[in-house]
């Protein structure tokens, strides 16, 4: 019988407005934490340019372009 150490995980995440969706193959703590931080990365993004959030720098720039 075969045994494999590795597996499919996958994990779907609603961020900047969509679905983002991961497969990772490996073993199960390295894929998770793989993932894990790929969506704390698109988190930390959506945080910065969110058009949506009015604290966003993105926002900020758009409400006053020349910066004052």
């Amino acid at each position: 019988m075969w045994r494999f150490k590795n597996r499919y995980y996958r994990r779907v995440c609603y961020l900047m407005g969509a679905p983002f969706s991961i497969t990772a193959y490996g073993g199960k703590t390295t894929c998770l934490k793989g993932m894990q931080a790929a969506f704390s990365e698109i988190a930390r993004l959506e945080d910065i340019l969110s058009r949506f959030k009015e604290d966003s720098p993105l926002s900020c720039l758009n409400r006053d372009p020349s910066g004052d």
